[in-house]
């Protein structure tokens, strides 16, 4: 091989007609590469791209967790409409938090992640034909909402601990404020905890985001 290479005469399909760069030759991807593998190699490296370390470090642990060891090993030539469907039995019949099943919502956002496997495959030719419909996803009920009324937005704040001396008295404060806040602003949680209260040393141009003489509290990024 190295004496070809030398002659610029190496003919990798006669060497390797079976090997993982064979669509490197032919023109067109191997679609017998395993699901598992095409997540590791194309899905991952392209979706950190488009989103940040964390959110791909999450998509990952789901495919993970929850996928690959389902389907992970069937190439993807070879992914059916069965493999869907009992992918899907299969995150119907798991428990979640409270040893209660998967909710809707939560089995769409694993389904989610393998539709964004397969899209991708199909655009880079992995596969002739798109199964993205083959991933049907689950139908999600509206949540009832129940909204604190103002006595209930009262008797928590009474509720809140006294203040004490020291810390105490320090934590004390922090949660009525943090409480009275998010009754009278509406902000998210993790809204309300990224507030910069001072500019950045390391960033001087970035200032704070609550402005104290205007009344006004700038949201600019949550704190997941």
């Amino acid at each position: 091989i190295a004496n070809e290479i030398d002659l610029g005469k190496f003919d990798y399909l006669h060497h390797f007609p079976y090997g993982s760069r064979r669509h490197l030759f032919t023109g067109r991807p191997d679609g017998n590469i395993s699901f598992a593998r095409f997540v590791e190699e194309s899905w991952l490296v392209h979706t950190r791209t488009k989103v940040r370390d964390t959110t791909a470090e999450e998509y990952e642990a789901i495919l993970r967790v929850r996928v690959l060891p389902l389907i992970g090993s069937i190439p993807l030539r070879d992914c059916q409409p069965e493999h869907m469907d009992r992918l899907i039995n299969h995150l119907r019949s798991l428990k979640g938090m409270g040893n209660q099943p998967l909710s809707p919502r939560r089995i769409n956002i694993i389904l989610l992640r393998v539709r964004s496997v397969l899209d991708l495959a199909y655009e880079r030719g992995y596969l002739e034909k798109n199964p993205h419909t083959w991933v049907t996803l689950q139908e999600e009920k509206r949540p009832h909402v129940d909204p604190f009324s103002f006595e209930d937005r009262e008797a928590l704040l009474a509720a809140l601990p006294e203040p004490e001396k020291g810390f105490r008295k320090a934590c004390a404060n922090y949660w009525k404020n943090y409480f009275i806040v998010s009754f009278d602003t509406g902000l998210r949680p993790s809204e309300q905890l990224a507030l910069r209260w001072a500019p950045d040393p390391k960033e001087p141009e970035r200032t704070s985001y609550v402005d104290l003489e205007r009344q006004k509290i700038f949201i600019r990024q949550g704190l997941v």
